[in-house]
């Protein structure tokens, strides 16, 4: 069953809300969650699942590269390396454990918690506003690796 967001039949109404949506897809977060669940025990074990297709491709980094490794350095517990791998590795995990929890909560919850999350993200941009910083971030450090190739 898909809990639609609050307020999702009105266009317009604030801000673009991102996780709300996500989260309403009940067994798409549920298979997102187990994928990266999957991921994450294999990084923790040494064993790397995914090679980003842009850094394969391209040979830069794409504006994602580094969040698993970061994330697993926030769950250590060294903020410090998360950061250097990524900056919005934190920020990730933060998500990822929001999508985690409502993919497991009983339906009357999970829709609250759509609800909820829906009114926040209109009103603040609570999920936009770094999401677009994310993507900033990534395209910068893309250009900036562009360029160093470019400049030998």
């Amino acid at each position: 069953m898909t809990v639609r967001p609050t307020g999702a039949s009105k266009m317009g109404t604030g801000l673009l809300p991102i996780a709300a949506p996500i989260l309403s897809q009940r067994r798409f977060t549920q298979i997102l969650c187990g994928t990266l669940i999957l991921l994450a025990i294999a990084s923790a074990l040494g064993v790397s699942l995914w090679h980003c297709p842009v850094l394969i491709t391209t040979g830069f980094p794409c504006p994602g590269c580094g969040l698993t490794r970061g994330v697993m350095a926030t769950l250590k517990g060294d903020l410090a390396e998360a950061v250097e791998y990524h900056p919005f590795s934190p920020l990730a995990l933060v998500f990822l454990t929001l999508l985690a929890i409502g993919s497991i909560l009983p339906r009357q919850a999970h829709s609250r918690l759509i609800q909820w999350l829906d009114r926040i993200e209109r009103r603040t941009g609570i999920v936009l506003f770094p999401l677009a910083a994310c993507v900033v971030y990534g395209l910068t450090r893309m250009a900036i690796a562009c360029y160093n190739h470019l400049s030998f």
